[in-house]
């Protein structure tokens, strides 16, 4: 099939189906997304796999699951963040000295 695809992609009568573009597609006997369910791993699988990691990490961030999110003995810092802007700073503007710098 694939080489039929092949040779009837040059004819100029069939360029509007571009099989040459899909002929690959025909040997392949599928979607990508159509694995075997008996062979290797399924997509759902693995999507079922990534939805409990990312949920696990949510609950340790939250301390949900029974595992403290810092252990008792570490240090939490929380810091403000203000918005500085948008862009790059210009040469001049980097090399201007700032109010309470160090001359």
């Amino acid at each position: 099939m694939m080489a039929t695809a092949w040779a009837l992609g040059a004819d100029r009568r069939y360029e509007h189906l571009r099989l040459r573009a899909w002929a690959h597609m025909l040997g392949f006997r599928g979607h990508f997304l159509t694995k075997a369910r008996r062979y290797s791993v399924t997509f759902g699988y693995l999507r079922t796999a990534r939805v409990r990691y990312r949920a696990n990490l949510a609950m340790i961030a939250q301390g949900l699951n029974g595992v403290p999110a810092l252990p008792e003995e570490s240090t939490l810092v929380i810091r403000a963040f203000a918005f500085a802007g948008v862009g790059a700073p210009s040469l001049a503007e980097l090399l201007r000295p700032r109010a309470g710098s160090a001359p």
